[in-house]
C-alpha cells in the first residue's frame, strides 16, 4: 500500500509543478526570471527521481529509506497529503480531454495529411550539433508538416461562403532549422489559393534570422492580405520596431491592438489583434464605434458581417468575449511539443493549462483555433507535429 500511496502523490507532484510552469510561462515576466523560475521548477520536479533512488540505496543497504524518512517528517507528510489530493483533479482533467470531442460541431469537414519536408538537394536542414542530434531521434517530428484541412459552418453571410483562410503560427527562426523548410511549408499554404493568410505571433527568435524575413514571408500569397501579431519569443530580436518594420516591407499587415476593416464580395469584414499581456495596445480596443481608444487606426463596424481576432495565446479569450467575434487564431501552446502516449502533452504555457494546448474548441458563438505551430525554440517535437492550418468557411444562413 505504500507504494500506491507514493504513486498517487508522484501524480499529485507532476500535476502541481507542471501547472506552476504553465502559469509561469503565461506572464509577461522578463526572460531571466522566467528561465530562472523555470530551472527551480524542473528541480522540484525531479526531486522523486533522487528519492527513488535513495528508496533503492535503502533496500541495497537494509537501513532506512526515503519514503520513510519523508514520511516521518511533518513537512514530508504534509506535501505527500496535499499532492495526493492534486492527483484527483490531474487524472480528471487528463480523463476529460481524452473523453471530450476531438472537434466541436461547426467543423464539418476535417482532413489531414503529413509529409516530411527534406531539401531537394539532400542537405541537411538541421543546423548545429544539439539539432543535428535531435533530429537522429526516430520519434522526432521537427521536419514533418500536417496539413490540416477544416470546413467550418458559421452565421455569415452567403456572400462569404467558400472563403478561404490559411493560419500558420510559431514559426520560431532561430537557425536550427534551415530556412528552405519554412519556405516549403508556405509553398503549400500559397498552393491552396487563400482570400486571407493569419499568422498569430512568435515568429523571430534570433536577430540572425531577420533576413530570411523577404524568402519566408515576402513569398506568400492572399487575396486579401496577410494579417500578423507578435509574440513573446518576437521580443528577442531586440528592435522589435525593426522587425514590424520589415514585416510590412514583406507585405504583411500588422494588427496588434487595433482594428482593420476590409470589403470582401461585398460585405464587411473586420480583422483585430491581441499580443497581451507582451505588448500593449489589445486593452484600449473599443467595444463599439462610439468607444474611445488611445491606440486605434479603426474603430469596430457594429455592422460588420464577420470579425477574427488574432491573438498570439489562447489566454485571451475573456478578453475576447465582450467583442462577438465569430473566429479566433491562436498559436503559443505547441500542442505541449511533446505529448506522451496515453497520458498526452504535459506541458503547455497557458493559464488554462493543458485546456487549450492544441485544436478547434467552440466558447459560445465564437470558434477558436489553436495552432500548434511551424516550428519551435528547440527543435523537437514528439506526437506534437508541426501544422499549417487551412480552413474553408461555410455559412449557416439559407
Amino acid at each position: 500500500m505504500q507504494f500506491v500511496y507514493w504513486g498517487i502523490s508522484f501524480i499529485g507532484h507532476v500535476g502541481l509543478w507542471c501547472a506552476t510552469f504553465n502559469f509561469l510561462h503565461s506572464t509577461a515576466l522578463v526572460r531571466w526570471a522566467r528561465k530562472s523560475s523555470e530551472i527551480l521548477v524542473l528541480l522540484f520536479l525531479v526531486f522523486p527521481v533522487f528519492f527513488a533512488m535513495w528508496q533503492l540505496i535503502g533496500w541495497i543497504g537494509g537501513g532506512d529509506n526515503a519514503f520513510t524518512l519523508i514520511g516521518s517528517n511533518v513537512a514530508g507528510r504534509a506535501y505527500s497529503v496535499v499532492t495526493s489530493l492534486i492527483a484527483i483533479p490531474t487524472v480528471l482533467l487528463w480523463m476529460s480531454r481524452k473523453l471530450s470531442p476531438k472537434r466541436p460541431a461547426a467543423v464539418i469537414e476535417f482532413s489531414e495529411s503529413r509529409k516530411r519536408i527534406e531539401s531537394h538537394d539532400g542537405t541537411n536542414l538541421l543546423h548545429g550539433n544539439l539539432a543535428q542530434l535531435l533530429g537522429k531521434l526516430p520519434i522526432n517530428e521537427t521536419l514533418n508538416l500536417s496539413v490540416d484541412r477544416l470546413t467550418v459552418q458559421l452565421n455569415v453571410p452567403q456572400s462569404l461562403d467558400g472563403l478561404k483562410i490559411a493560419h500558420l503560427s510559431d514559426f520560431h527562426l532561430t537557425g536550427y532549422v534551415d530556412r528552405r523548410f519554412f519556405e516549403q511549408v508556405v509553398a503549400r499554404a500559397n498552393s491552396f489559393e487563400p482570400d486571407l493568410v493569419i499568422i498569430s505571433g512568435d515568429l523571430v527568435d534570433k536577430p540572425e534570422c531577420l533576413e530570411w524575413i523577404d524568402s519566408i514571408f515576402g513569398a506568400l500569397k492572399s487575396k486579401h492580405g496577410c494579417y500578423f501579431v507578435l509574440g513573446n519569443h518576437d521580443l528577442r530580436v531586440g528592435d522589435v520596431d525593426d522587425l514590424c518594420q520589415r514585416l510590412k516591407a514583406a507585405g504583411l499587415i500588422h494588427v496588434g491592438g487595433i482594428w482593420r476593416t476590409l470589403e470582401i464580395n461585398g460585405v464587411t469584414v473586420q480583422i483585430a489583434g491581441n499580443e497581451l499581456p507582451w505588448f500593449s495596445g489589445a486593452e484600449y480596443l473599443p467595444l463599439s464605434a462610439n468607444s474611445s481608444a488611445q491606440q486605434t487606426t479603426t474603430t469596430p463596424e457594429p455592422h460588420a458581417s464577420m470579425k477574427i481576432l488574432i491573438s498570439h495565446s489562447p489566454d485571451q479569450l475573456k478578453w475576447a468575449r465582450p467583442f462577438e467575434f465569430d473566429l479566433m487564431f491562436a498559436g503559443h501552446n505547441h500542442g505541449g511539443q511533446i505529448s506522451f502516449p496515453v497520458v498526452g502533452p504535459i506541458i503547455a504555457p497557458s493559464r488554462y493549462g493543458l485546456r487549450y494546448a492544441a485544436g478547434t474548441f467552440q466558447i459560445g458563438k465564437m470558434l477558436m483555433h489553436v495552432s500548434r505551430g511551424v516550428s519551435a525554440e528547440k527543435p523537437i517535437r514528439w506526437n506534437s507535429m508541426p501544422e499549417l492550418g487551412l480552413f474553408t468557411i461555410r455559412s449557416a444562413k439559407d
